[in-house]
């Protein structure tokens, strides 16, 4: 065999190794703008924005003023069965994360049938109220659930819209108490 062919494989192979890395690249940069940046969603990274609550009573709560504690905020609707299933894992989870983490459950509902999915699902964490308007503009929400999770800074660690199973949603809570969340975004 002569040196001539074992070259002309090596310029052939040059290409396709090119190729080959310039794909895997693009993978890796497409899943980091995934990971980070969810379409319409509140940039990752960002301090989020504050926004005006009610209690159950009709007090005034501001969303600043839970700064310094670790916060998962869940908005749902009522209505959304999607939004039922979301609030059953986190109320069974909120026992498990509560030295490390504040579950916050914001009704874009009227008191009424709030009051009544409570009644209905034996519900048992403080429920706080916003205008849904003006929270789907503050908050970017396309869709309910939507749960933001924001370190004790006040800033947005993550984005999640829609359901995951009660481990998956374990795991992402886990990781947003121990850091590894923010770990996985860097």
């Amino acid at each position: 065999m002569s040196d001539h062919g074992i070259g002309s494989s090596h310029k052939k192979l040059l290409p396709a190794i090119v190729l080959v890395t310039l794909v895997t690249l693009a993978v890796v940069i497409l899943v980091y703008v995934d990971a980070t940046m969810k379409p319409g969603a509140l940039p990752i990274g960002t301090m989020a924005p504050g926004l005006a609550l009610t209690d159950n009573a009709g007090g005034a709560v501001q969303l600043e003023s839970l700064r310094g504690a670790r916060c998962a905020f869940l908005f749902f609707t009522a209505g959304c069965p999607h939004c039922r299933r979301v609030l059953s894992i986190l109320n069974r989870l909120d026992a498990m994360f509560k030295d490390s983490l504040r579950i916050v459950y914001i009704s874009l509902s009227g008191r009424d049938p709030t009051e009544q999915l409570i009644r209905e699902e034996h519900f048992g964490g403080p429920i706080l109220f916003a205008k849904p308007s003006e929270a789907k503009a503050t908050f970017r929400i396309a869709t309910v659930p939507a749960l933001f999770l924001v370190d004790e800074r006040g800033i947005l660690l993550d984005v999640e819209f829609g359901v995951r199973s009660f481990n998956a949603t374990e795991r992402l809570l886990r990781d947003f108490v121990t850091n590894r969340l923010l770990k996985s975004l860097l």
